[in-house]
Order: structure tokens, then C-alpha cells, then sequence
């Protein structure tokens, strides 16, 4: 996108460079015309400068780390995010800013606060009181209030340019977004939080991937995705399309979704407050999969999907209890009392082959009931409520860390307390990589 001209006649002029990164924009038309040009650490802003060469904005980050290795829907090695943590304003008598009170009660130092998501929720100067936050919709538009205790909201025709819109660009997913349009651009395209639809084609498509590997789009050029993997899951051919229509159930990936989710434990020792975690897996290509007896429908959107998890047996926890673990067990297949819910990132890697790892690390724990000897459940971990350095036990979120380290992946941060994450099952418990029946257990 190279203009836009918004609903208060304002018009944006933008120019990009090669690597299709903004790299100037021009603002005509409203209250006063302003011009500024951006510089990059790799494809993160970290600069502004206005047609003086004058500084106008810094961004400070904290330092990112390499997305991707090059393998399906990664990034590449050199696309670095950090999250952002301040921005120095060095204009703050500009007009582009006084003009519409935009500079109004707030220090040229601003610093930000993030969600899980990375969208910024909060800002706060050097007055602690004078703070200004953010919530936003599904689809990511945002809508703000004044004071951390007030109950008075904006509209959501007023957010769109707010007195605080221009001074805090980076708001959903901790992306930028332009004041007067409400139009969020995410590195590869502009995007439409109001339309919940994005306003470029995805450049995963056919006519990307039928160019040779060096002449494509850079977001994509350096991943191994191919036209078989963009024919398994046809909503990917939704050119336009954001997360199926379903934000609160789907994010945009470039692919397959695993991930752990967590429901909350209601009795026993740990009782409310503590939560359970299982691995969920949702495969990219549904067709190779739909005759698998490891998955089983999704009960919303007829998706084939499996989980792993563990639970307690043979006695007492603390007291003689044996963890064992289950695909498919019934309390984590159930969808409607999930507490959280956090994508495993898999660095790049083939889908299949993960999904893979992840059963054959399930089958080959000596307490897994798909274990083809059934006498291994003698050496299987004892199950404790707490884990920790003071005990020899494990618990059902301990299996979950565990069988995430045995394939080679990093665990995600959760959101919620789950005793036991932090203390993986040990290598020495994994000892076969046969897979037996499948067994759904209690």
C-alpha cells in the first residue's frame, strides 16, 4: 500500500524499500503536513527521522532472537524481534504533536506494557498516575481508557484517532498502526481490524510458491513450504482471510498449530489455583490424519485433533501414586474449561515428523498405557502433587515439559500456576519408541 486517504480527508503517503520494509511516511492534509523516515535492525523499526534529519522518535527493545532456521513456515535467521520496552519522543514541541494535543500531560519518555500477544495494554511516564491502557477486540481493534481505575470508555470512532493514537503507534500484537486510519501493518501486509481482513493477498500462495526459491517474497523465500503443503489445508487458500474468522479460537501461523493447554484443578492437596497441562496437536495437513486412530474430531469445527497428557494411579500421591500418561484422555479432549492455551514453536521444523516425535516420546515413557510392555509401568515416575528439588516425583504437567524436551522443542510460558512445568520428566524414563494401542485412560 502506497496511499491512503481516511475518512477525515487526511492522506498517508508511504515508500518501502526492497525488502518491503516502511521506510517513509508523509501525513498531508490535516491540521499540517509532516514527513518523517524510518531506519531498521533487521525488519524492527528502531528509528524515526524527520525531513530535517532531525531525530523524531527511538524505539528501545529488548534483544530478539533468530525466528527461524530456514525449515516449513519459518523466517529468516536474520528477521530478529525483541519486545518493546520504551520509546523516547525528541519532538515533543513538534506540532505534529501539539497541534492535536497529543503531547498533552505526558513526559517524552514513555514506557510499555504487553500482553501475551505482545500488544501493548499500557503506557507510563514519569508520572506513574498519568498512566493511559489499552484493550482490544478479537479481531485487534483497539479501544482505550483514560485512567487505569476509570469506567468511562472511549468509542471506538473516537480511538481511531485518539490523543494518544499518534503518540503510541504500536499497539495490537505490538505492531504499527497508523492514528488516522486504524490500519495495523504486520511486517508482511496491512491488515484491517475493523473488517478483520487483511488488504494485501498472502504471499503463501501458488503464484509465490511457483517462483524459484531465491525470487520469492522474503517472508517466504527462505521457508521449504511448497504447493502440497498450502493444498492440505484449503482455508490457507483464503487469500484475504484472518484466523478463519475465529480469533478467539485460532492465531495466523504459517502452518500447523501444537501447543499446550491448561484447565484448572478443582480437588486435592493443590486444589483451585493450580492447573493442568496437556500437549494438544491440530495437524496443518487434516487429510493424512483423518483415518489416524490417535485423532479424533474437534467438537467445534470437525477438525481432527489428539492430545497427551498424564494423570495418577495405583495409590495415593506423595504415597505410592505412578504417573502414567494417555493420548486422548477424556478430561484434556475436553474443549470448554480450558484456561490457556500457548502455541509451541517448532523452529522451523516438518509438521509430520513433529507429530511423530511427540507420540513416539509419549509411547516410549515406561508409565505411558500405549507402552507395548505392559511390565514398564514398573519403572515409571512417582507421581507427586508439588514437584520440586526437595522430592524424586513428577506430576502430569512434569510429563508435558518432558515429552516437549525429549523432541527437541522449548516449552512455552503459561499463564497460569502449574506446579511441576519446571520440573520436566527425565530423560531416563523414556526407554522404547514403539507405539502400542491407544488407550484414552480415565
Amino acid at each position: 500500500m502506497t496511499q491512503k486517504i481516511t475518512e477525515h480527508d487526511a492522506r498517508y503517503d508511504y515508500a518501502w524499500d526492497a525488502r518491503d520494509r516502511r521506510v517513509s511516511t508523509q501525513l498531508s492534509d490535516w491540521e499540517r503536513s509532516y514527513q518523517y523516515g524510518s531506519l531498521y535492525d533487521g525488519r524492527q523499526e528502531h528509528s524515526q527521522w524527520d525531513q530535517d534529519n532531525n531525530p523524531y522518535r527511538s524505539l528501545n527493545y529488548l534483544p530478539g532472537e533468530p525466528t527461524g532456521n530456514g525449515g516449513p513456515g519459518s523466517l529468516p535467521e536474520n528477521a530478529n524481534y525483541g519486545t518493546l520496552i520504551s520509546q523516547t519522543v525528541h519532538q515533543w514541541e513538534n506540532d505534529e504533536f501539539r497541534v492535536t494535543g497529543f503531547a498533552q500531560n505526558y513526559a517524552d519518555k514513555a514506557y510499555f506494557h504487553q500482553d501475551h500477544l505482545g500488544s501493548t495494554v499500557k503506557i507510563t511516564g514519569e508520572d506513574p498516575g498519568n498512566a493511559f491502557r489499552w484493550d482490544y477486540t478479537p479481531q485487534g481493534e483497539a479501544y482505550g481508557f483514560t485512567h487505569r481505575y476509570s469506567h468511562e470508555q472511549m468509542t471506538r470512532t473516537h480511538v481511531g484517532h485518539s490523543p494518544k493514537r499518534h503518540l503510541v503507534p504500536y499497539l495490537y500484537t505490538g505492531q504499527y498502526e497508523t492514528n488516522l486510519t486504524g490500519l495495523i501493518h504486520m511486517d508482511a501486509r496491512w491488515y484491517s481490524p475493523q473488517q478483520g481482513r487483511w488488504l494485501q493477498p498472502d504471499y503463501y500462495s501458488f503464484s509465490q510458491l511457483a517462483l524459484p526459491q531465491s525470487a520469492r517474497h522474503q517472508l517466504l523465500g527462505s521457508t521449504t513450504l511448497n504447493t502440497q503443503h498450502l493444498l492440505r489445508d484449503p482455508g490457507q487458500q483464503m487469500r484475504y482471510g484472518y484466523v478463519a474468522g475465529n480469533p478467539l479460537r485460532w492465531v495466523d501461523p504459517m502452518g500447523l498449530e501444537i501447543a499446550v493447554q491448561a484447565h484448572e484443578v478443582k480437588v486435592g492437596p493443590i486444589g483451585s489455583g493450580s492447573h493442568h497441562l496437556s500437549i494438544i496437536i491440530i495437524p496443518e495437513n487434516q487429510d493424512r490424519y483423518v483415518d489416524d486412530e490417535r485423532f479424533i474430531n474437534h467438537p467445534k469445527d470437525d477438525k481432527v485433533f489428539a492430545t497427551i497428557g498424564g494423570a495418577a494411579e495405583g495409590g495415593i500421591p506423595n504415597l505410592g501414586a505412578t504417573l502414567y500418561s494417555y493420548i486422548n484422555r477424556p478430561t484434556d479432549v475436553r474443549q470448554d474449561d480450558k484456561t490457556d492455551y500457548q502455541v509451541i514453536d517448532l523452529s522451523g521444523r516438518d509438521e509430520d515428523e513433529v507429530i511423530e516425535q511427540l507420540f513416539e516420546a509419549e509411547s516410549s515413557y515406561s508409565g505411558s498405557r500405549n507402552h507395548p510392555d505392559p511390565s514398564g509401568s514398573d519403572n515409571a515416575a512417582p507421581y507427586y502433587f508439588n514437584p520440586n528439588d526437595s522430592n524424586e516425583g513428577f506430576n502430569s504437567n512434569s510429563l508435558v515439559s518432558g515429552i516437549i524436551n525429549e523432541v527437541g522443542l522449548n516449552k512455552p510460558d503459561v499463564n497460569v500456576r502449574v506446579p511441576g512445568y519446571n520440573k520436566p520428566l527425565t530423560s531416563d524414563y523414556f526407554v522404547d519408541t514403539s507405539r502400542g494401542l491407544i488407550c484414552p485412560g480415565p
